[in-house]
């Protein structure tokens, strides 16, 4: 049966588009280069490690794509990650959940990129997301990326923590994903469950879920 589109590429925006047409009820064939995201390599968050530090793993996930000569860094060419996988760098990445400033979007507003304020993204932010702790003025609850805060930290971790707020004077940021960016924090991560929660499972989410 031939399909209503055919979107090629399921990386991060492949996979919102072809959910985005498959829920209007059009039949969509998705089309990737790469290799199933169903493995452990991919899935398992403790993999980010060997995936990007081991040649080997590294090819298999990773289209190799480097910068030209930085003059600024003694002429290396730096490596630009970019996932040869389904769902793209979203499955490659370190699961890092951090929007960008609030001043950048405003920035490219008053540069004249209509749309493009803080308050204009805001709802889109909102709208792909599902943090744990629930819906408020800037986060959301119901979209189909979980994002949750990292669990299990280490005394080190919680020590340093203290240290910035007692001794260097930074403050607490319970969310810096909502009002305020600056200050210390536990990261929030695209996970759920402990395993990966990139767009091709939050948008793709009716294959099968056993890993290889």
């Amino acid at each position: 049966m031939a399909s209503d589109y055919i979107v090629i590429g399921s990386g991060s925006a492949g996979a919102i588009i072809a959910r985005r047409l498959a829920d209007t009820g059009a039949t969509v064939t998705l089309f990737e280069a790469g290799r199933t995201d169903r493995s452990r390599l991919v899935r398992k968050p403790g993999m980010i490690g060997p995936m990007h530090s081991v040649p080997q793993l590294k090819k298999l996930i990773d289209w190799g794509h480097y910068t030209v000569e930085q003059k600024h860094a003694l002429g290396r060419t730096v490596p630009q990650t970019h996932g040869k996988v389904v769902g793209g760098s979203s499955s490659v990445n370190g699961m890092v959940f951090v929007r960008g400033n609030r001043r950048n979007f405003d920035d490219w507003a008053g540069e004249g990129n209509t749309g493009w304020s803080y308050e204009d993204v805001l709802p889109s932010f909102k709208k792909f997301e599902s943090f744990e702790d629930g819906a408020n003025q800037f986060r959301g609850d119901s979209g189909p990326i979980k994002v949750i805060r990292a669990r299990d930290l280490t005394p080190a971790s919680e020590s340093f923590m203290q240290a910035l707020t007692e001794t260097a004077g930074v403050a607490h940021n319970p969310d810096y994903n909502g009002a305020e960016q600056d200050g210390v924090s536990i990261l929030q991560q695209s996970n759920n469950n402990g395993l990966r929660y990139s767009t091709s499972v939050g948008y793709l989410d009716d294959r099968p879920k056993t890993l290889t």
